[in-house]
């Protein structure tokens, strides 16, 4: 089934000149899993392209570095259910899931309670509105199954949180569940481990495989019931969040029995998933010492864990107010470097950056509150974080002002990737050069004959693309239909390759 259309007087099939053999012609894969196609270059010799026609025509950009961008970020979401609900709400069908993958974006992540409601498995989702609503269900280990399955069938990598609480966990609240609250401290591992191992033997159990699980959510301040100032009294004249090792000796090992007890239950039913302790500490100590204090003492504490996640800074009230850019400041970067010299792989778990100013702080950003700086913003985070960071996951993807009856606080639908259910905002165009930036970069590595390092980057038409003179070969994506295609620099012979979510992926 053809990938794109083709249009007989723009488009045709390559042609291979007499003799020229192999490395015009070769595929660049072989085959890739799930049935994406041969990807292979049609560069093959012949006419040349009329002059002025082709996509040396194009307006470019100076040259790429060897190797620039070659460690950009792999792209992912939060999904806050918001498209579950809508269909719970209004019968409404909203699928940011293919939207999102069709761009680019390769990783969905999500965060469940310890609640369990057995009803919801009991009916098709698509029926769940006729069962009423109740306040359990809310990131229940149910509705987390139905974001995750969205998210797989959209051929999405699969990240998820478990709060460790009956409700939602941040930075400012960290309750331990009622279920648990008259279990003895010495108990509460094997009780924490039996319900990770049975969560997990759910999700597996549900056909989902889970390639990243995060312990907690924002533990820097508190976990499982462990408060700092309330169930975990600060003296007076102790300045906690600067004193590391008060944090360390007072509030943070307490947490070590856990995070210890939660792993191994996973991981006896997920052996190889990667384990993240994740952490909102950006910006609220002096040089970020709370950040990197906590990730080293877990690490000291034989915390067996992979990934160093944060937060990134929300430009909500009360936020920090911080010099901005934020991602530019020494601070910033130090703090995500700390955790690489302990050999921790780095993900930005929460990010995002308004599109309008209902419920933020314009005040707190350094871009504008509009959908062209919101695609900016999420441009330029991507490229700083080059060569640090192996993942960021942009909070609240799965939103729009108005979903489920203006069901969610103003600052959550500025901060959503859709303008409507039926159209998402600006910033999916950086998105989706995030993604094909990471591609190319990707090919360059695995092909370099083909795609020497050497290479200059622009756009032609609908087709952003890099050019290699040593090769003479364009890569691109056509960014109507989203599919990658090549062309031999002459014959005007732009061949679809597959569609960036099947390269995306692989890229990841």
């Amino acid at each position: 089934m053809p990938i794109v259309e083709r249009d007989a007087g723009c488009w045709r099939e390559p042609v291979a000149a007499p003799g020229e053999a192999g490395v015009r012609r070769r595929g660049l894969l072989a085959a890739a899993a799930g049935g994406v196609g041969a990807l292979a270059a049609g560069c093959g010799g012949g006419a040349a392209s009329p002059q002025g026609a082709g996509p040396s025509a194009a307006r470019a950009a100076p040259p790429l570095r060897a190797g620039a961008g070659s460690r950009l970020p792999s792209l992912g979401g939060m999904f806050l259910q918001a498209a579950i609900y809508e269909g719970w709400h209004a019968g409404t069908p909203f699928d940011p899931w293919e939207e999102l993958a069709g761009n680019g974006m390769q990783w969905a992540r999500t965060v469940v309670t310890t609640r369990s409601c057995p009803e919801l498995d009991a009916v098709p989702v698509a029926q769940w509105r006729t069962l009423g609503w109740k306040n359990e269900y809310w990131s229940c280990r149910e509705m987390g199954a139905a974001v995750l399955r969205r998210a797989a069938a959209a051929g999405m990598k699969l990240q998820l949180g478990l709060y460790l609480s009956d409700e939602a966990a941040n930075a400012g609240v960290q309750k331990r569940p009622a279920a648990w609250a008259g279990v003895a401290e010495a108990e509460l591992p094997a009780v924490v481990e039996a319900h990770a191992r049975e969560l997990a033997g759910y999700y597996r159990a549900a056909g989902l495989d889970i390639e990243v699980f995060e312990i907690g959510n924002e533990t820097d301040f508190g976990f499982f019931g462990y408060q700092l100032g309330e169930t975990v009294p600060v003296p007076p004249g102790v300045d906690p969040v600067n004193t590391p090792s008060w944090m360390e000796e007072n509030l943070w090992l307490k947490f070590v029995p856990i995070f210890n007890a939660a792993i191994r239950g996973l991981r006896s039913v997920y052996p190889g998933a990667s384990i993240a302790l994740h952490v909102a500490g950006f910006g609220y100590s002096r040089g970020n010492v709370a950040p990197k204090g906590f990730f080293d003492a877990m690490a000291r504490a034989g915390v067996p864990y992979d990934i160093a996640g944060f937060s990134y800074p929300y430009m909500t009230s009360g936020s920090p107010r911080l010099p901005q850019p934020y991602f530019a400041q020494a601070e910033f970067l130090d703090a995500i470097d700390a955790a690489r010299a302990l050999g921790k792989r780095v993900r930005i778990i929460e990010f995002s950056y308004p599109a309008a100013t209902p419920g933020v702080d314009p005040s707190l950003g350094g871009y504008p509150c509009t959908e062209a700086g919101q695609a900016a913003f999420v441009h330029d985070f991507v490229q700083a974080l080059a060569g640090r960071v192996e993942n960021i996951n942009y909070w609240a993807a799965d939103i729009f002002p108005g979903i489920n009856g203006a069901g969610f606080p103003p600052d959550i639908e500025s901060f959503g990737l859709f303008a409507s259910a039926a159209a998402p905002r600006e910033v999916i165009g950086a998105l989706r050069r995030a993604a094909a930036d990471r591609l190319f970069d990707w090919a360059q590595q695995q092909y370099p004959a083909l795609f020497p390092f050497a290479a200059s980057a622009g756009t032609f038409e609908q087709y952003y693309y890099r050019h290699y003179p040593t090769s003479q070969t364009y890569l691109a994506l056509d960014e109507r239909s989203n599919a990658v295609v090549v062309d031999n620099g002459r014959d005007w012979n732009r061949t679809p390759l597959g569609l960036l979510r099947q390269y995306a992926r692989l890229a990841a």
